[in-house]
């Protein structure tokens, strides 16, 4: 019997190039799957560096917010608004509140603000 296998091509030869395209493909794949995992991984690195930014400068607005609040809630306005409060049909009292407001608002960029109680009921 011959060593011969379809059209005259050797069967060992043909073995051997079946084998080294197995082990190409197999090393492809795995290739392949090592950097998507890599890739995958630095992406994840990326995207929670990016959340931790955003956490820290979310954190850093609250706190500017949290002391424009404690810096009026002590001062000027405070007393303002007390008195307001006691008297709240008079009329000087609250423009001088509401120009007092303005001010702060414009001078800290912001859109508006509000006077609330404790409860939350804005005033």
């Amino acid at each position: 019997m011959s060593d011969r296998g379809i059209r005259g091509f050797p069967r060992d030869l043909a073995g051997i190039v079946a084998g080294a395209a197995l082990v190409l493909a197999l090393g492809g794949y795995l290739f392949y799957r090592h950097e998507a995992r890599a890739i995958r991984a630095e992406k994840y690195a990326e995207l929670k560096a990016i959340a931790e930014l955003k956490a820290g400068s979310l954190a850093i607005w609250q706190q500017e917010r949290l002391s424009d609040v404690r810096l009026n809630a002590s001062g000027y306005i405070k007393q303002l608004v007390g008195q307001w409060l006691r008297s709240p049909g008079s009329a000087s009292l609250k423009e001088s509140l509401l120009a007092r407001l303005r001010e702060f608002r414009d001078l800290e960029g912001y859109q508006n603000m509000i006077v609330a109680d404790p409860d939350g009921r804005v005033r």
